[in-house]
């Protein structure tokens, strides 16, 4: 059977007085009795009384220790049972009269009651702010949730779009690629067809200057046989070719041999300006009549060429003096006859090339003359040229303005010692 504290209590203190005093006080009086004083029986007697003290002493702290904890069981066993009421915090007199009556012990059981119950209500707050954080995060967590799902559709949803563009622009992209490729032959073909055109074009341009080169020399014939039946204007010996320049030079020139001879005057000069600018306007002036040639002759790329040709021809002619043809919209030289090699050595073609060089200490003189000719028929002035050796020579210059045709505005010069 189970025994009490109290009870265990009582077996402790026998348990002492059995074992420390009752042998104490036998051998005490053994030792009294028989009269032995001897140290060892002396210090057994004294280390039994100090036990038998540390044996009471220990059982007090044992009591003590016992009475608390069952005041502490008492106490628990009533919270637990009847939850504790709000303190009451006496006066005076009863702390007075507590301090005398209570207990230490119960006094700090209480401090520690009432230190646990603000602890624990502050623990109840807390928990409680903890519930209201959890389920205010539980409904975060939820719309969270729903707006992820959301955003999941959006972005499913856009990802199938993009898809379907991703479609639709590789259908166009290869439509376009088809289209592009037909272009290409297209173009390849527009190209060939074009090429096609030119090579006929240029082969019908050929054939054009060719017909042309026969009506000319059929104008020629013609123009021989009608000579003794009536005679010839000027207007008509325009359209000689270089090879009879005898014949075409006799019947541009007048009766009058003064124009076989070198001109070294400015009146003969004058007269021979005053010729050739007739024999220019004559040569435009006489290109388009001719009905039956007319379709030959205004073709765009022969008539301007063919008229220059003849102008050039006929006053390629001219021995007498040197003869040249300007060109103000070209601004050059276009033609300048042989009697130029014999004045300063160049021939035609180096004299054309480098007219500006050859001229060029009287290049303002020959410029301030052509910007005179507008207001004037005619200009003369000193020209100085740099012959083939190197030395200069000074000639005489005399200008004049084509007034009608279509070499209007060109300008022909006279050049004489």
């Amino acid at each position: 059977m189970k025994q009490t504290p109290p009870q265990s209590r009582h077996i402790v203190l026998w348990a002492v007085i059995l074992c420390y005093f009752i042998p104490f006080i036998g051998l005490s009086s053994l030792g009294a009795l028989t009269g032995h004083t001897q140290s060892n029986w002396l210090l057994l007697c004294i280390s039994l009384l100090l036990s038998s003290m540390g044996s009471l002493g220990l059982y007090c702290i044992m009591a003590k220790w016992e009475l608390s904890w069952k005041n502490c069981s008492v106490i628990l066993s009533e919270c637990i049972e009847n939850p504790p009421a709000p303190i009451h915090i006496p006066t005076s007199e009863q702390n007075t009269a507590c301090n005398f009556d209570a207990d230490p012990a119960l006094i700090n059981l209480q401090k520690e009651i009432v230190a646990a119950e603000k602890t624990l209500q502050d623990t109840q707050q807390s928990n409680t702010q903890l519930q209201f954080d959890i389920t205010r995060l539980i409904e975060e967590q939820q719309q969270l949730g729903r707006e992820k799902k959301d955003f999941q559709n959006s972005l499913h949803k856009a990802l199938n779009d993009l898809e379907t563009y991703k479609q639709t622009c590789l259908q166009q992209q290869e439509q376009f690629k088809i289209y592009n490729n037909e272009l290409q032959n297209q173009i390849i073909e527009y190209k060939q067809q074009v090429e096609k055109k030119q090579y006929q074009i240029s082969h019908l341009e050929t054939k054009v200057s060719d017909l042309t080169y026969e009506i000319k020399t059929l104008l020629q014939i013609a123009e021989r046989h009608l000579e003794p039946s009536s005679p010839l204007s000027s207007d008509q010996n325009i359209f000689s070719s270089p090879s009879n320049n005898s014949a075409s030079s006799n019947e541009h020139e007048p009766s009058d041999t003064q124009y076989e001879k070198l001109i070294a005057s400015s009146e003969a000069a004058s007269a021979m300006l005053k010729r050739c600018l007739d024999i220019a306007q004559k040569v435009t002036g006489s290109n388009r009549f001719n009905t039956q040639i007319s379709s030959f002759l205004d073709s765009p790329a022969n008539s301007f060429t063919l008229d220059l040709r003849r102008l050039c021809d006929t006053l390629r002619n001219e021995s007498s003096s040197t003869v040249l043809l300007y060109s103000p919209k070209e601004n050059q030289i276009l033609f300048v006859n042989n009697h130029i090699r014999e004045t300063t050595g160049w021939s035609p073609e180096k004299f054309t090339q480098n007219f500006n060089d050859i001229i060029q200490e009287s290049l303002s003189d020959w410029r301030q003359s052509l910007a005179n000719l507008p207001h004037k028929p005619e200009t003369s002035f000193k020209l100085s040229l740099k012959t083939k050796s190197g030395s200069n020579l000074i000639l005489k210059a005399h200008l004049g303005l084509i007034p009608t045709g279509i070499f209007r505005h060109y300008a022909i010069g006279i050049l004489y010692p």
